[in-house]
Parts: C-alpha cells; structure tokens; sequence
C-alpha cells in the first residue's frame, strides 16, 4: 500500500509518510513520530495537516483501514484483519469501520 499522495509533498513530510506506511502494522502515535523525526508534536500536527489534508492519526487510521480491507478480501476474518492492520483493539476498529464506510465489516461486500 503506498502513501495517500498530497498536492504538495514537502520535503520533511515524505520521510514521515514513507515511515508511516512501512510502519503501519506498529503502534504509532504523533508523539512517537515527532520523536524519531526530531520535531515538535505541534509542529508536525500543523505541518501533516498543511501537506496533506489528513491529520496524523486520521491518515494511520484511513491506511490501516484500507489495508484491513485489503486483508479481508484475501480470505483474513475481520479480527484478523483488525490486528493485522495495527489496530489496538477490535472496538476501535469497529467505530473507525463504521465511521469510515457507513457500516459494519460484517455488513460490507467485500470482493
């Protein structure tokens, strides 16, 4: 799965959404971001926002949505497809699901 492309990709935002997506599947938060790129927390949040259009953890939780997804339409159950995706928990997966596409995993056609 590659990155969600942005209309201009600056060049400390690249690193971090090439870091993203080979890390998808481990636990990823703004703060450990902010620490492995040597930036402030609020510096990146505002940075990613302006590059993107995706607020940090909106665009982890979009990615791994699409990539549990992506799991589930080759043969993977749901709570397999939830962990993994990198999702914490099957609760959090749910809402973000459901949020996301409308409707539950279980309702949703995958083919």
């Amino acid at each position: 799965i590659r990155y969600i492309p942005a209309p201009q990709e600056d060049a400390k935002i690249l690193p971090i959404l090439n870091y993203i997506n080979e890390n998808l599947t481990a636990p990823l938060t703004v703060d450990v971001l902010a620490e492995r790129f040597y930036i402030s927390r609020y510096y990146l949040m505002h940075l990613f926002r302006a590059e993107t259009g995706y607020t940090v953890l909106g665009y982890i939780t979009e990615k791994r949505l699409l990539l549990a997804r992506q799991l589930m339409r080759g043969g993977r159950s749901i709570t397999e497809a939830c962990f993994e995706a990198g999702f914490a928990n099957y609760s959090s997966f749910l809402r973000a699901f459901k949020k996301h596409y409308g409707s539950l995993p279980s309702d949703v056609q995958i083919d």
